[in-house]
């Protein structure tokens, strides 16, 4: 058999001692398809991208480079499933992306990422982590908000309920002002931290020069607070503590039920997530590369972005000429020419050619 290099001749070494040869004849060769073909080797830091269950076992996503049909999804996990320690190993195809889920020793992983690299795969990890404790910080935080909130609003109306049914001749001028001093000791507090989610989203707009929606709900709640502050010292008979809590228990409910409406949808498409790259590979001051995850990328490091892969933060081309295309930030579909001097950004994907870009913003920091 003749092969176009050692490394598809090493694999194809591999698959016939795995006694999987069959992978061969159910295989579908494309010309336009690029060939599967290992490239320069890197080193890939593992220990950032594993993840533990509940259960003790240990867990990596993957996302695999040269997926192209069933033959590879089923060479893949017929692989992995000979091991005695693995307890899932399941390739989506549609995605692309290996899930993985082991017993024993942490550092199995890298054995396990090494077997499929052997047969000519590559394999980038797939930072999932990230966005479910986000999405997790986000959704517990709105709970709690509406929580204080509920807690605010049903306690204030209890005492608004003695205000409604009684005027101030029948309570008397120093049970009304009790009355309202309680109403303002728990509303305060409970404005003020349930309603922080529309106050600071409305500094980041106004800091913006722009105006939101959460500008006008921060302006209501403050303003309904001031009102019943100067009606209490003006001794009138009406305040506005339970309207104004009632208006940020229910604008939570909203604003919580937007929140899993869109993570609904946001689940469906859950490649989206890929948008951003998760991974960099990053040239040391040797030459050697190394693979870490995106979120540990820092300013003024160098990245080496070969063809077909995203970019993973922004910063300059320092070395190389290509066309990326920055779809996902512009709309526009047409590559752009790059070369020398020129900015990129975190998201856009590299066409043609390898380039080296320096890192000049933090991977949190991107424009994407």
């Amino acid at each position: 058999n003749k092969f176009c290099c050692l490394g598809c001749s090493g694999a194809y070494k591999v698959i016939n001692e795995l006694g999987l040869k069959s992978y061969y004849e159910s295989r579908i060769n494309d010309p336009k398809i690029r060939k599967i073909k290992p490239e320069k080797n890197e080193e890939m830091d593992l220990e950032s991208f594993i993840s533990k269950s509940e259960n003790g076992d240990f867990e990596l996503l993957l996302a695999v480079d040269g997926l192209h049909c069933a033959a590879c999804v089923w060479l893949i996990e017929s692989i992995l499933q000979k091991e005695s320690d693995i307890k899932l190993a399941r390739v989506n195809l549609s995605r692309k992306y290996l899930r993985l889920k082991w017993g024993g020793a942490k550092n199995q992983g890298v054995k396990f990422v090494d077997l499929i690299l052997g047969v000519g795969y590559k394999l980038y990890p797939f930072d999932q982590e990230i966005l479910t404790k986000e999405e997790k910080k986000y959704s517990d935080s709105l709970v709690r908000k509406l929580a204080v909130a509920g807690f605010g609003s049903g306690n204030i109306m209890l005492f608004s309920i003695t205000l409604w049914l009684y005027d101030v001749d029948s309570l008397g001028l120093q049970t009304k002002n009790m009355i309202h001093f309680f109403s303002a000791l728990i509303a305060c507090p409970c404005v003020i931290y349930s309603s922080s989610v529309f106050f600071k989203s409305a500094i980041k707009a106004l800091k913006n020069k722009r105006v939101n929606m959460d500008v006008s709900i921060s302006t209501a709640i403050i303003a309904t607070i001031g009102v019943s502050f100067y009606q209490i010292f003006q001794n009138t008979a009406h305040v506005y503590f339970d309207s104004a809590m009632t208006l940020c228990f229910f604008l939570l409910i909203g604003r919580y039920l937007d929140f899993k409406t869109r993570k609904k949808a946001f689940d469906v498409g859950l490649e989206f997530s890929l948008l951003s790259a998760n991974f960099a590979r990053i040239v040391n001051e040797d030459g050697s590369l190394k693979i870490i995850a995106a979120k540990n990328i820092k300013k003024g490091m160098v990245l080496l972005v070969q063809s077909g892969e995203k970019i993973a933060a922004d910063g300059e081309v320092i070395s190389g000429e290509s066309e990326v295309n920055n779809a996902v930030i512009t709309g526009e579909t047409r590559p752009l020419m790059v070369k020398k001097g020129s900015q990129v950004f975190a998201c856009a994907i590299n066409i043609n050619n390898p380039i080296e870009v320096k890192v000049g913003k933090n991977h949190q920091e991107s424009l994407l």
